[in-house]
């Protein structure tokens, strides 16, 4: 299961633009677009919002398991951050070339 936070960095430039593609993606409107998007179909954090949860058809919470979705989270290991690029890097090679040995 992949969970995905989306968010706007600030580095020193106009976040204007994608604060209200933001806010626009979070309304309960706009939502379920989003949780249904081509090629997906992923519970949002906003479902925790009345207002949007509400917007879900049964079959859309069917579709996402919503009834085992905590069970199913339970049992994720949360994503952690590689320490060391260039020893993820070097690991990744070793693995390519030995798939690559008949």
């Amino acid at each position: 299961m992949f969970l995905e936070v989306t968010s706007v960095v600030d580095h020193g430039g106009d976040t204007a633009p994608a604060l209200a593609f933001l806010e626009h993606v979070l309304t309960p409107e706009t939502a379920p677009t989003v949780a249904f998007a081509r090629g997906s179909c992923n519970p949002v954090a906003q479902m925790g919002d009345t207002r949007v949860f509400e917007r879900f058809t049964a079959d859309q919470l069917d579709i996402l398991q919503w009834e085992s979705l905590e069970e199913d989270i339970a049992r994720c290991a949360p994503y952690r951050i590689p320490p060391d690029h260039g020893e993820l890097l070097r690991r990744l090679r070793v693995a390519k070339d030995a798939a690559r040995r008949p």
